[in-house]
C-alpha cells in the first residue's frame, strides 16, 4: 500500500477472535510501534482491545471489512483468536458481500484449511497481507 517502507510497513490490523491471545498479540505489536486497528466480533472479541482504533464486525459484512481496512490503511492482518465456525443464518450479508456469495457458500462447504486459504487470498487481492502473530 502506498506510504509503505520498511521502517513503516503500515497499520497492522489484528482480526481478533475470542480469547486472550489477541490481547498478547497487540500488546506485543504495539510495544514494538506497530499502528494498530483492530477487528472485533460481536459477543466474541475482549473489550480490552477496544483500546485501539476498534471495529466490531458481523459475518457477511465483506464490504464494510474491506473498507475498514481501505480507511485505516492496513498493509497487514494477523487472524487470531478463537473463532467457530458460523451457520449460514449467523451471516448478515452487506452489500459488498452480495457478489461474493457463491466463494462465501464454497469456503463455509470446506474445511478449515480451505476458510483460510480462501481468506488470505481475498486479503491478499486487496493489497493486504496475512502474517503470522509471530511476525
Amino acid at each position: 500500500m502506498a506510504g509503505e517502507t520498511e521502517q513503516n510497513p503500515g497499520t497492522l490490523a489484528i482480526f481478533a477472535g475470542g480469547g486472550r491471545i489477541p490481547l498478547r498479540v497487540a500488546k506485543a505489536a504495539d510495544a514494538i510501534g506497530r499502528d494498530l486497528f483492530i477487528l472485533g466480533m460481536d459477543g466474541v472479541t475482549d473489550s480490552a482491545l477496544q483500546d485501539w482504533p476498534y471495529a466490531s464486525i458481523k459475518w457477511g459484512e465483506v464490504g464494510r471489512l474491506l473498507k475498514l481496512l481501505k480507511d485505516n490503511k492496513c498493509s497487514e492482518i494477523v487472524l487470531i483468536g478463537k473463532v467457530q465456525r458460523p451457520h449460514i443464518k449467523d451471516f448478515k450479508f452487506d452489500f459488498g458481500a452480495l457478489a461474493k456469495i457463491p466463494k462465501i457458500l464454497s469456503m463455509l462447504v470446506g474445511g478449515d484449511g480451505d476458510i483460510l486459504n480462501a481468506l488470505v487470498k481475498s486479503f491478499a487481492a486487496q493489497g493486504v497481507s496475512v502474517i503470522g502473530a509471530h511476525e
